[in-house]
């Protein structure tokens, strides 16, 4: 009898689970083609090359700008961060040297989500490393590189900033508009003639 309950249920779960999965699924193809979209404006309008190159270049090499992102991130995430993150846990009830992680878990509230932002920072600088090592690698136009890691740099900063105040819709909105910029270099570096086909795509884009 369990045996027969237990078969029917599985078969319930096997039946509600798939229509949500499709639903997340069309939801998901819907939301990264916009943010794909977003960013691809973003890309063609050069926004960043015209708001933050001009003043980068007077003291470093527009092929060096890369770089620079990488060493702001990393100092960023490995000098400041850290920093807070045992400021914030002393103010909040204690650091224990002993069991350090112990008293992460115990974070609330802004405590918590600096916590968050910083592991979160952690885990996806590999990622940006990667991209930016490969474009530069695959020899990819020095403007699409620069265009494309300020563009994560500025959404990674807005991002954090969501995170810290509690914005949640900007928050997320900036987090994949981010990885869609690290994405484009992974695309440009290499798709042959991604950057052609990326032209006539996004020819609509030009306005």
């Amino acid at each position: 009898m369990s045996q027969e309950k237990n078969k029917s249920f599985s078969q319930s779960s096997t039946k509600s689970i798939i229509p949500s999965i499709i639903k997340g699924s069309v939801a998901m193809v819907v939301g990264q083609s916009l943010w794909a979209v977003v960013i691809a404006y973003l890309f063609k309008k050069e926004f960043a090359l015209n708001l933050l190159v001009p003043s980068l270049k007077s003291f470093i090499l527009e092929e060096n700008i890369p770089f620079v992102v990488l060493a702001l991130l990393a100092a960023f995430q490995w000098m400041v961060m850290p920093s807070w993150t045992v400021s914030s846990r002393l103010a909040y009830g204690g650091y224990n040297f002993n069991s350090p992680r112990l008293s992460q878990r115990q974070l609330k509230g802004s405590f918590e989500r600096l916590q968050s932002a910083y592991e979160n920072a952690i885990e996806t600088y590999p990622s940006i490393i990667s991209a930016i090592l490969v474009a530069k690698y695959n020899q990819i136009p020095v403007q699409i590189q620069v265009n494309l890691s300020l563009l994560y740099l500025a959404l990674r900063t807005i991002w954090f900033v969501a995170y810290m105040i509690n914005l949640p819709a900007v928050r997320g909105i900036t987090f994949n508009l981010a990885n869609w910029s690290m994405l484009y270099l992974f695309l440009f570096s290499t798709i042959i003639n991604f950057e052609e086909h990326f032209n006539y795509l996004t020819g609509f884009l030009s306005f």
